[in-house]
């Protein structure tokens, strides 16, 4: 059980303040919110292996974006090899005020059981029970049980173009579930995928927030590297800056190519 966050100042927030999600909203699909930590080399981890980049502080502040959005997602794979609880530990949110945990898990690969810390901490009355989101599987994967116990959900999306998932389909299906905002955290395959679509079609990222952490982690590392068609890159705009523990802090819009 970790211990609470204690939570950073107004002043030192205030510059995320128009990157968080609108409270009041009628949209038919969520606010989506990119945000992630890399190194100066667009370096996110490891393969295989769960590094902490982020300063104290600005782990503090993902905690703090947490609380502002309705549910946090993460691919199968940070899910396993990190084992996340997916909460917020800032001292004094309620249930209520936590996100719902979201697991994308097209293929049913997530190793997930009555002792992974998602549903532990849903067990405790920390977060929320969490989502599983799949394609349409043939049979009941194991960790159906230990998420029902919890009173977590496992949702089936039809995979669309090339047996995957397109984002702008993922928005839909996430607003018919009353989904207002979602904090994307990873890891490299998701990021890689959600930059790739905004590139090629626009309107999936409302917000892009990433922590810049002063060191590399050289040529074994899993890097920021989505693959535009037709040499179109990405750009950001409306973008401020913070600085935050030993880190950089980047908010801002995305959208136009270099």
């Amino acid at each position: 059980m970790s211990r609470p966050l204690q939570p950073l100042s107004a002043e030192t927030l205030a510059f995320l303040t128009p990157y968080l999600p609108p409270k009041d909203s009628s949209s038919a699909t969520p606010h989506i919110t990119l945000t992630y930590a890399q190194t100066l080399d667009s370096s996110l981890s490891l393969p295989g292996k769960q590094i902490a980049l982020s300063s104290p502080q600005t782990k503090v502040l993902t905690h703090h974006l947490r609380l502002h959005h309705d549910t946090i997602l993460v691919g199968v794979t940070t899910a396993n090899v990190d084992d996340p609880g997916l909460n917020s530990r800032i001292e004094g949110a309620t249930l209520e005020q936590q996100p719902r945990p979201i697991i994308l898990d097209p293929r049913g690969r997530w190793n997930g059981h009555s002792g992974s810390r998602v549903i532990q901490t849903a067990k405790r009355g920390e977060g929320k029970a969490p989502w599983v989101v799949t394609g349409e599987l043939q049979g009941r994967p194991t960790w159906v049980e230990a998420l029902e116990q919890v009173g977590g959900r496992w949702l089936q999306v039809p995979l669309e173009e090339d047996s995957r998932w397109t984002w702008s389909g993922l928005k839909k299906a996430f607003g018919k579930e009353g989904v207002t905002s979602v904090m994307v955290e990873g890891g490299a395959a998701v990021i890689d995928g959600i930059l790739r679509e905004e590139g090629e079609t626009g309107g999936i990222v409302d917000s892009l927030i990433v922590t810049v952490c002063p060191g590399f982690l050289g040529g074994e590392a899993v890097r920021v590297g989505p693959k535009f068609t037709g040499g179109r890159g990405l750009k950001t705009k409306d973008s401020a800056w913070g600085i935050v523990g030993n880190d950089a802090v980047l908010a801002s819009r995305v959208g136009g190519e270099f």
